[in-house]
Parts: C-alpha cells; structure tokens; sequence
C-alpha cells in the first residue's frame, strides 16, 4: 500500500511539473522565419521573425531581430500590426488552449499530491491530468497542420522570393537569385516553443500513467482470528452408595 501511495504521490508531481512546461511554452517563440540575403558588393545580412501565442492585437506576439545590412521593419509588433490575421487566428486559440491546459494539469497535481493519503482524489486528478495531456499535444498539431495555410493568405504573392518558403510547408529552406549577385536563402519551421509542448506531453503522460496504475490502495487484510476452546468441566464423581443395615 506504501509502494502505492508513493507513486501516486510520484504522478501528481509530474503532472505539476508538466503543467509548469506547458504554461512556459506562452514566453517561447513557437514559429520562427529567417530570410537572408548575399550579395556580392554590400555582403550579408539577415532578418529573423520569432511569433508567439497571443491575442491577435496583443503586442510583442511577432519579434523581430536582424544582422548585416538588413533592417528590421519593426521591432515587436502584433499579428494584427504585421497583417497576419488568419496565423492571428491560430495564435490565439493555441494561447487559449495552453492556459486551460495548465489549470486543468494544475488542478490534477493538487488532487494527485492530496492522492496520497486518499486515493478517492486520484480519479479526478486522473480526469484532469488526462485532460492536460490531451492539450498539451493538440496545440503543436494544430500548429503544424494550420500554420502554412494562415501564412499562405497573409503573406502576399508579391513578397514571395521563392516558390517554397512558409506558406507552402510547416519547416523547410530555400534560396533564389532573384538578380545577378544577390542570393536569397529563407528558412522557417518550430521554435523552442513547440519543441517545449512536446516535453510538457511526455511528463504529463507519465504522471497520468503513474496515477492511473496506483489509483487505488489494495484491500486491507483482515486476519480472522481462530475460536478459543471452550473448557468443559470434568464430571464431578459421585459417593457410592451406602448399604442400608437389615
């Protein structure tokens, strides 16, 4: 039964740990776009554009940071300032789904931590934590599945150097010579973000597991106690009877 507790005990601490993953992939870029440039008589230079989960309006959501020659448009701005409403769309239903999937992981670790001594609390902290688990990997899917079609209707034709870039596919490279000279190289794919997502999954599924495999203590043994023997009483002997005198 303590070997029970214990793990149970060993889960819930998990899933707290996995809920605190899940809750700072919020502060990590979780898609970054890279486009360089080479040319022959100004050298190098390159931008990098690191978006993160967020309100659509909310500021800071797109980062900007550039070397060499190039120049940053901005250097934080929001999707809706980049006009990038449909990617807006994803990056706030991902921020959505992450918040809730951190209370509902946070709220399985206290039942799951309070499991130790009640293993009436590890159903619910089961239920939650399964929750949380479910969360944690359907919003870098859904990044990876919707990303590229949003960026292909934000991203006009006109600004497109190559037939390739992030509208056409979730990660990728790819470089044109759009005249003599100049070398255009673009890479694009996840950052540490939705990498992060992934940890938060696997923690959180091993907590889960734990608590669901010790959810309950075994029945207690009852040792039945055998019947004490009963005394009887030795017959007590009786005096032999007297001859009666004629």
């Amino acid at each position: 039964m303590a070997e029970r507790r214990t793990r149970r005990l060993f889960g819930g601490a998990l899933v707290l740990v996995g809920s605190v993953l899940l809750i700072a992939t919020l502060f990590s870029p979780w898609y970054t776009y890279t486009a360089g440039v080479s040319s022959v008589m100004v050298g190098h230079g390159s931008t990098t554009f690191n978006s993160y989960p967020g309100w659509p309006t909310e500021n800071g959501t797109i980062r900007c940071s550039s070397s060499g020659f190039e120049n940053c448009p901005y250097s934080e701005t929001s999707y809706q300032g980049a006009q990038e409403n449909n990617t807006g769309t994803i990056a706030v239903v991902g921020y959505i789904l992450l918040i809730l999937g951190f209370v509902f992981g946070f709220l399985g670790a206290v039942l799951g931590l309070a499991s130790r001594r009640d293993d009436r609390r590890a159903r619910p902290a089961l239920v939650l934590g399964i929750i949380a688990v479910l969360v944690a990997i359907l919003v870098p899917v859904l990044f990876w599945g919707a990303l590229p079609g949003a960026l292909s209707k934000d991203i006009p034709v006109s600004e497109r150097t190559t037939s390739s870039g992030p509208w056409s596919s979730f990660y990728g490279s790819s470089n044109s010579t759009p005249f003599a000279g100049v070398t255009v190289n673009l890479s694009w794919g996840p950052a540490i973000g939705w990498y992060l997502s992934f940890l938060a999954f696997a923690v959180l599924l091993v907590g889960v597991v734990l608590l669901y495999l010790n959810r309950r203590d075994p029945p207690e043994s009852s040792s039945v106690s055998a019947p004490e023997p009963v005394s009887v009483p030795a017959p007590t002997p009786q005096a032999a009877p007297q001859a009666v005198p004629e």
